[in-house]
Order: structure tokens, then sequence, then C-alpha cells
């Protein structure tokens, strides 16, 4: 399907490898464990026991208030709560020893401790942080975490975005033509192309993208519903409405002069509009300010109209509203942004 892939990026992809990650990921090269990853203060301890950091060489003792290796090499000895450590005892997931890396397919990828944090990054960030067993998943958050990473920090970071960008596209577009067992795949599928729409925000020059993929994920939402398997994140118009109404209920109202000036703005576009398409977006740019004499709310939910509108148009006055040397279309898009 075409819906989700960027033609733009996807023709460089042999030649924006991460440096981090090399090209030749084939190999019997492991990665190390996460869990044994070695920090400075670590020296002499193996993996995490009851809460408690491991002496290599020794026993482990549990002797309380304070076990003697601790005592001997001058550390703090501290012990989880009664309860902690009951459920740490009898999880089934816990385990005393390291558990090997997860494979998540044929040929193994290897995460770096660059792409560890740009995981945490994301995991700070109020987005959905939700992951599991599906790696283009995983890539799409790490892309968006790149991305938001440089924007907020100025450090470049755009050769690793663009690289779990493509892996999330490459492997969304396989997912989609795999028939999905739970509603838990459909959510991932979906999660992963809401991500990539929201990275292109992030990406400079990414608008015509973000454009292109916020209509990927509404014909996906729908190919999804389809299937009839229970998603978590289908959400009905009415839903929307009930949520955010009471949310924005009382923001105050906009100055009278911004509305105005808006007004006055827009109007100033009209010669140059000479495409049906652009009328037609005009229109509904038209019906937010309006609404903004009305309330805050108001202006929302018309707002919320422009995807409506971009995502009901066929494919060619779609291709003609974003098209570059369409100018009428260029100036009402950057009304669209700055509203």
């Amino acid at each position: 399907m075409t819906y989700i892939t960027i033609t733009s990026l996807s023709s460089r992809s042999d030649n924006l490898l991460s440096p981090s990650i090399p090209n030749n990921s084939s190999t019997s090269e492991t990665s190390m464990p996460l869990s044994l990853i070695n920090s400075p203060d670590s020296r002499g301890y193996g993996q995490l026991v009851a809460g408690k950091r491991k002496p290599q060489s020794s026993v482990y003792q549990e002797t309380q208030p304070s076990c003697h290796n601790c005592t001997r090499m001058n550390i703090r000895c501290t012990y989880p709560d009664s309860k902690t450590l009951s459920a740490l005892r009898i999880s089934a997931t816990y385990s005393p020893t390291p558990r090997p890396n997860l494979n998540l397919s044929g040929t193994p990828t290897i995460f770096s401790l660059n792409d560890m944090r740009l995981f945490h990054h994301f995991m700070l960030i109020p987005l959905i942080a939700h992951h599991g067993q599906n790696e283009y998943l995983i890539h799409a958050i790490l892309a968006i975490a790149a991305s938001h990473l440089e924007l907020i920090t100025g450090i470049d970071f755009q050769t690793t975005a663009i690289y779990h960008r493509i892996h999330a596209i490459k492997g969304s577009n396989t997912a989609i033509s795999t028939k999905r067992q739970t509603g838990s795949d459909a959510d991932a599928l979906l999660a992963s192309c809401y991500l990539l729409a929201f990275q292109s925000s992030y990406i400079e020059d990414g608008l015509q993208e973000f454009l292109q993929t916020v209509r990927g994920c509404s014909i996906l939402s729908n190919h999804l519903m389809a299937e009839n398997l229970p998603m978590t994140f289908i959400l009905t118009e009415e839903d929307n409405f009930s949520f955010m109404e009471e949310r924005l209920m009382y923001l105050p109202a906009l100055p009278g002069d911004l509305i105005e000036g808006a007004k006055n703005s827009l109007a100033a576009v009209l010669p140059l509009l000479d495409r049906p398409v652009n009328l037609l977006f005009y229109q509904v740019l038209f019906n937010i300010i309006k609404a903004a004499a009305i309330s805050s709310v108001q202006v929302y939910f018309k707002f919320i109209t422009v995807y409506r509108f971009i995502i009901s148009l066929e494919n060619q006055p779609f291709q003609e509203l974003i098209d570059p040397k369409n100018l009428g279309g260029r100036v009402l898009i950057a009304h669209f942004l700055a509203i």
C-alpha cells in the first residue's frame, strides 16, 4: 500500500544507515544484554538479585540488616520491602540469571546505547509509549524520539531519525499485508502510522509527508475497524467530542483584534486562489476563523474539519493542493499552520 510509503526518503535508505548500527547486521555478532551494561560504580558486581547487586565471585547473602559482602566493600546495603521481595521471588518473569537478547526477526537488529537514549526520551515525553514484540513499532518510537530530541536540543539526529523512519515504514508496509491475529497487532500497526505522522511534523520541510501520512492513518484506521478486532486506539467522533468538550469548556475567548487580523489576512489570499481545491480549502479556514468569534470550543471542533477535508480529498485534488507550484495553496497551508 502506498499511503504510508515515503518515496522521497526510501530512495536514499541504503545511504542513511545510522553510524551506531552496522550495515552488516546479519553477522553472528551479538550485542550485550541491557541487564549487563556496566556502569562505573558496578565494578565487581553482576546482575541484580532481589533488588540488590550480587557480587560476582561469592554466594549472595541475605543477612540482615547488612550482608557481609556489602559491609566488607563499604557499600550501603539496602533491601526492598518484604512484599516487593516476595513478588520478585515468585514472579514468573524473574530469573536469577540474565535473559538472552530478544531476537525480533530472522535478521537480528542491534540497538545501540544511543538508541536506548532515544527510547528513554520517548518514555519521558507525553505520548503513549506503547511497544511490544513488533520491531517496526520500536523503530517508529526511536524515529520520533530522535526527531523530537534534535528539535529541543539542537543535536544532529537527522541520520538516525531517517534510518529508523525508513525501517518503521518498511516494517509497517509488511505488517499491512500480513493477517493480524489480535487487537494488539492492529494497535501496534496503527500506533506506528500515527508515530510516523507526528514525526513528520518535527522534520524540516516535512509538511507534505505529514499531510500524506495523516491521510494514510485514516485509511488504515477504517481498514482495521472493518476487521472487528478488539482494539484500544479506535475512537469515534463522538468519543473525541465528549472528551475534548469537557477539557476545553472553560478556555477564554480569543482576542477580537487577533480574530479580525486573521480575517483580513485570509481575505488577502483570495486573488491567488485559481484552483477549485484552493477555494474549498479557503472556505474551511474561513469557517474556523468565524467560529473563533463564538467560543474556543467551537474553534477546536471547526479546526478538526481541516483534517476531515484533507482526508476526504481524492488523490488528484490533494496532489494539486500540496503542489509546490500552487502558490495559493502554499499560502493557505501557511494560514492553517498559523491557526
